[in-house]
């Protein structure tokens, strides 16, 4: 199962929008309203036959997803020229299935309502929150056939977070379950999962889960304290959200060892990484991830310079906006060793405050130095220096350029 590319036209107010997706990690990035979103919600159109009405979408609309399904198969799925009709904004309809070929190309595009039985998509929306529940007992879980038509169908609204899993039952019911001698693959996850909380915890806390009670209520053990799950921060409930609901995807839509997590294959679609999450969680949350499932394929968006700096050759993909079109440029090296500032600047297309500020002092300073204003460009470098960082090299260098300066034109440092 893997992900190659996506392709429409006229979709969500973009004349046209296309982008290719790498073999484990692809980082969408760029400025807001570049399209990163539109790039996600684009592949589940494409994936599902619901919800057309969350987009800008007429007649003259066509998406093409290029895949390798679960089955081998490589083949395009989408829509057509003449799928949708539009009755005014946010009142689209879906009106056929009709297999054709995409726009300008000799690309014979399958417009099927049962993608779900060759494909596994799983969409993620900004909203990672666990609100309370009370769960009166273990629920039956459905057929894997019906938990395939259900994340399908619900594809578009789970971007839009307007359909979010309830993590909480799903504890509830391993707790019931993990020690029936038929639930071999259940219990593997779960020893699995709850082994590799504490490699998610912030800094140096310890993050465990600890047992459900009596009560069915999911305590963890939280820096030596404990902590219900609807109690526990927005982000370690960001983070649970995230790998506890991909779990139960898996285990929901796969059969047999297909089921368990270092075997599951498919693509994790997920808006807005970085929500909720401390820096030191963006940093390692892509590594976090790709260990975890180890044969998945992600697609994420982001505004962190964190997540960003943490991207493999080929794995970063900066979007351009020429012509009201969505392009994807991928950068061919690591950015490792970049620091934020440049991150900002050359890949999100601003400067920051600090960059800024740095420029403004230099300049003031030169423009003092160029008219033998000594002590007006130290008074400069001194209000700089208040807010700078103590290892800001900066004002030390600056003062050493002045002083060097007034020496040689035999200016007195107290004048």
């Amino acid at each position: 199962m893997y992900l190659h590319s996506v392709e429409a036209v006229n979709f969500r107010g973009f004349k046209r929008l296309k982008s290719e997706f790498k073999e484990k990690f692809t980082i969408l990035c760029g400025p807001n309203a570049s399209g990163k979103s539109s790039i996600l919600y684009a592949i589940a159109h494409a994936y599902s036959h619901y919800d057309s009405d969350e987009s800008t979408l007429d007649s003259e609309t066509a998406i093409k997803v290029e895949i390798t399904n679960k089955e081998n198969e490589r083949e395009f799925i989408g829509r057509n020229r003449g799928s949708f009709e539009s009755n005014g904004y946010r009142n689209s309809n879906l009106r056929n299935f009709s297999d054709d070929f995409f726009p300008g190309t000799s690309t014979l595009v399958r417009a099927s309502s049962n993608n779900y039985k060759k494909i596994n998509f799983f969409f993620i929306g900004p909203q990672r929150t666990i609100d309370y529940r009370s769960i009166q007992g273990m629920v039956k879980e459905p057929i894997v056939e019906d938990s395939q038509q259900k994340y399908c169908i619900s594809s578009v609204k789970s971007l839009k977070c307007s359909v979010t899993p309830n993590i909480k039952q799903w504890i509830i019911n391993r707790y019931f379950i993990i020690e029936k001698d038929w639930a071999e693959i259940e219990r593997k996850n779960w020893t699995v999962l709850i082994e590799y909380l504490d490699r998610i915890s912030d800094g140096n806390k310890i993050f465990k889960y600890l047992r459900t009670g009596k009560d069915l209520e999911p305590l963890f053990n939280l820096d030596e304290k404990e902590v219900h799950l609807e109690q526990l921060s927005s982000g370690y409930k960001s983070i649970c959200s995230i790998i506890f609901s991909i779990v139960e995807w898996i285990e929901s839509t796969n059969k047999d060892s297909d089921a368990l997590i270092e075997n599951a294959t498919g693509v994790v679609f997920i808006d807005e990484l970085e929500l909720h999450l401390h820096p030191s969680w963006q940093i390692k949350i892509k590594n976090v991830l790709t260990d975890l499932f180890k044969s998945m394929q992600f697609v994420v968006t982001t505004h962190s310079p964190h997540i960003i700096n943490d991207a493999n050759k080929n794995e970063l993909g900066i979007l351009d906006n020429p012509d009201n079109s969505i392009i994807v440029n991928f950068l061919d090296k690591g950015l490792a060793n970049w620091k934020v500032d440049y991150i900002f600047s050359d890949i999100m297309g601003f400067e920051s405050n600090s960059e800024n500020a740095i420029y403004e002092t230099i300049q003031k300073v030169e423009d003092f130095i160029s008219n033998k204003q000594y002590s007006l460009a130290i008074e400069e470098v001194d209000a700089y220096e208040k807010f700078s960082h103590v290892n800001d090299h900066l004002p030390r260098y600056l003062k050493n350029k002045i002083y060097r300066l007034m020496e040689v034109e035999g200016v007195d440092n107290n004048d």
